[in-house]
């Protein structure tokens, strides 16, 4: 099954929110490819939901900004939600096969 944008942009900001994480550790925790992570990362950064810090020796580092954790719980509370609206949807069609 194919992830959605926000599905690769959220494993990345997941990863990324408990501690800078080098670009060869994302691409690999978050099955990616280069081009892939290359897209998803500039984009994050572009919305400032993602920061490059560059630490040497070890090189360039990504972290979640704090706007980063806030879309992250922001789109938790919306899969809750669905969630939520699913289970009672299931629950109206089994009560209506009940009735028939």
């Amino acid at each position: 099954m194919r992830r959605s944008e926000y599905d690769i942009s959220l494993s990345i900001l997941k990863l990324c929110w408990t501690a800078p994480r080098l670009k060869t550790e994302i691409i690999y925790k978050c099955n990616l490819n280069f081009k892939t992570f290359k897209r998803h990362s500039k984009n994050l950064i572009e919305r400032q939901l993602l920061v490059v810090e560059f630490n040497p020796p070890f090189g360039r580092r990504f972290s979640s900004t704090g706007l980063g954790r806030d879309f992250i719980h922001a789109m938790n509370r919306a899969v809750d939600a669905y969630n939520a609206y699913e289970k009672v949807q299931h629950e109206s069609v089994k009560q209506v096969i009940k009735q028939t």
